[in-house]
């Protein structure tokens, strides 16, 4: 089963939440309040 979580980026310029998928090995892993790494654009944000 796909899991989603929804991020909020620590870019200035950029407001708002996005969808990201949780990778299968990472599900058990991540929940509510937790700090992650996502790719954003040619980047990575916290």
């Amino acid at each position: 089963m796909t899991s989603f979580v929804q991020i909020v980026v620590n870019v200035p310029a950029i407001a708002g939440v996005f969808d990201y998928v949780v990778p299968e090995s990472l599900t058990e892993k991540v929940g509510v309040g937790h700090l992650v790494i996502v790719p954003f654009g040619n980047q990575n944000a916290l």
